[in-house]
This record gives C-alpha cells, structure tokens and sequence, in this order.
C-alpha cells in the first residue's frame, strides 16, 4: 500500500503513444526487410560470376561451380572451368557430351570425360576421335579494375560446333549459337 500512496515515479513517460509507435515503426522495418530477402532469393541470379585473379593461375585451369547449373549423376556440381593462358582467356561449360562432369587431368593437361573416355586439349577442342565436339563456352573476361579479377558473364552459353557423330546440343551452322542461361538443370536443355 506504500508504493500506491507515497510519492509519483516521474521517470515513467505519461503518454505511451510515441513508444507505441517506435516499436510500430521497427515491425514495419523488419516486415519490409523480410519481403525484399525473400524477394531476392526467388529472384533469377546474377548472371556474372567474379573471381579474384589471384585464385587463377596462368596455364592452370581454375574450376568455378555454378550451382544453378545442377549436377551429374555422381553428385558433382557443374560449372565452368576458367583457362588462361598467354593467348587466350576462356570459360568452359564443364557438361560432357554423356552429362558426366568434364575433369583436369592434371597429369595429362587435358580435359577428361570419364564416362566416355573423352578426351579435350586446354583449348576446349576435342582430342579423341569419339568425341562429338568441343567444349561449350561461356565468355570469360579480365577486368583490372579493383586489384583485377575474371568476370564470367553466364547470360549466354555459346554451343561448340558438333562433329558427324555428335549427340546432344551443339552448334550446326557458321554462326555462333548461343542458349541463355537455363533457369532449370543444364542437363535438361543441352541434352
């Protein structure tokens, strides 16, 4: 009964509106902040990669997995492999013609398909006769801006042109031929 009957607290504001409408106004923020996360995430993904130039080395092809592009029966995730060499800058899909994951062999410096034996120099080109064509490829460029890094621009992937005995997607006329970037597996528009 003291508390009731003695002194009053001023230190408790007497008008709760502005508190109310604070904590109004933070639920509103988290809301807002909420929507345009979950915006991002179902939003389509940025069709460029980067990577630091110093994770590539000259000579030495670099793997970089983009996971949109699904993944081989083995569970490994398809991607590009990045090449640099004194003459060229490259970026090959590494989907082989069977849809088994395309490897380094580094002890041969070749690309290697081991479901098929196939066999591709640093190039992308075919080596082994049983090949059907060359490697796809993305466009892959240096830019020196901020310490330099390689941009893979993923918008388009460029189909290699197909030999006689080719199956799956590639390249039949003069031109380029190029497919924008699948919103679904690789596997099922290069097939």
């Amino acid at each position: 009964m003291d508390s009731i009957s003695g002194e009053p607290d001023y230190s408790r504001p007497t008008n709760p509106w502005f508190r109310l409408l604070l904590s109004g106004f933070l639920l509103l923020l988290v809301l807002v902040g909420f929507g345009y996360c979950t915006s991002q995430f179902f939003s389509t993904p940025d069709p460029v990669v980067r990577i630091e130039a110093t994770e590539v080395q000259e000579g030495l092809p670099r793997f970089v997995p983009i996971p949109v592009f699904g993944a081989d029966t083995e569970g490994s995730t398809y991607g590009v492999w990045i090449v640099v060499t004194d003459d060229q800058i490259a970026g090959y899909v590494s989907y082989g013609e069977t849809g088994c994951h395309v490897r380094w062999n580094p002890v041969g410096g070749v690309f290697s398909d081991f479901c098929t034996e196939t066999s591709y120099d640093i190039g992308g080109s075919r080596i082994t006769s049983s090949s059907g064509r060359d490697l796809h490829e993305v466009i892959v460029r240096y830019d020196p801006s901020v310490l330099g890094r390689y941009v893979i621009d993923l918008e388009y992937i460029y189909l290699a042109r197909c030999a006689a005995n080719s199956i799956g997607a590639c390249s039949t006329g003069d031109d380029d031929e190029k497919i924008p970037l699948p919103a679904s597996p690789i596997s099922l528009v290069l097939d």
